[in-house]
């Protein structure tokens, strides 16, 4: 993982040996470092100079930076396979491998809310966002299907079907689940294993589009300031969809294997991939 903070001053990079490191800009001096366990997932709080990461121990921890201090917020024993923070930036969100989500509290360290197997999903949870609104969770799983949460309550909102039924292992396993950043947004994405992306109206939960974009999608992505919709495949592409009619706009090629990840620059003019094919490409979005 390789990931910018907030205010573009630090530069979090972690490896699969349990290694984090941060580099200070400019000059890239190096700020801090530790080692975790196996490290399955890296972020920085939207606001402060704070950085989170989620390990295969079932365990997020949180460090200020440059100082180190740190907390540990642990899990009952499952992967923690992904967090969010949410948006108010004191409460944190964790799927787990057994298909449990936590909410904690970041100040006392303790689970405001527990959804456990079975109550929120029976596979895997694969991808947490948490809306604008501060209050609105969305958790995708292996389950095929991504549902909705609200944080205050603890109550589940609804369920987002993806495949053909809720099941272990499905063929629509929910790989990525995204909100637009509008508090007034009433839209959902899920990006799917069978390579379908769809939008959904989170009131209803009824699907406004859907699209094949591919063999599989392996991240999903909004603009950040247009209504477009950006899906990374396994068949090594990143295709490019309206968020308010499901048509298809542009299409970025030239990788020979799956997409890793992607990002926007800054200004959002440019789009960075990576791929298993060991090379990274600079799309003009200008064009």
């Amino acid at each position: 993982n390789a990931i910018w903070s907030r205010d573009g001053q630090h530069l979090a990079l972690c490896d699969m040996a349990g290694t984090i490191k941060v580099f200070k800009y400019p000059g890239y001096a190096e700020e801090w470092s530790f080692e975790v366990g196996d490290i399955l997932w890296l972020r920085w709080h939207p606001v402060a100079t704070v950085l989170f990461c989620g390990t295969a121990d079932s365990e997020m921890w949180m460090w200020k930076i440059p100082s180190g201090d740190s907390k540990l917020y642990a899990g009952q024993g499952e992967k923690c396979e992904c967090g969010s923070i949410l948006a108010d930036g004191k409460r944190a969100v964790c799927g787990y491998t057994d298909g449990s989500v936590r909410v904690f509290d970041l100040k006392s360290v303790s689970a405001q809310h527990t959804f456990s197997k079975g109550l929120a999903h029976i596979d895997s949870v694969n991808s947490l966002d948490c809306h604008m609104n501060n209050s609105l969770i969305v958790s995708g799983s292996m389950d095929g299907c991504a549902k909705l949460w609200n944080s205050s309550t603890g109550k589940c909102l609804g369920t987002l079907l993806c495949g053909a039924k809720q099941e272990e292992n499905s063929a629509s396993s929910v790989e990525c689940v995204v909100f637009p950043k509008d508090r007034t947004s009433t839209l959902c994405v899920t990006g799917c294993l069978d390579g379908v992306v769809t939008v959904w109206d989170t009131p209803t939960q009824i699907s406004r589009s859907s699209c094949k974009v591919g063999e599989g999608v392996t991240k999903v992505d909004l603009h950040p300031f247009d209504p477009l919709v950006y899906a990374a495949t396994l068949d090594g592409a990143v295709r490019c969809l309206d968020l308010r009619s499901g048509d298809s706009v542009a299409e970025f090629t030239g990788h020979n294997a799956s997409i890793l990840d992607f990002s926007f620059s800054h200004n959002a003019t440019k789009l960075v991939t990576s791929s298993d094919d060991g090379t990274c490409r600079v799309f003009d979005l200008r064009n």
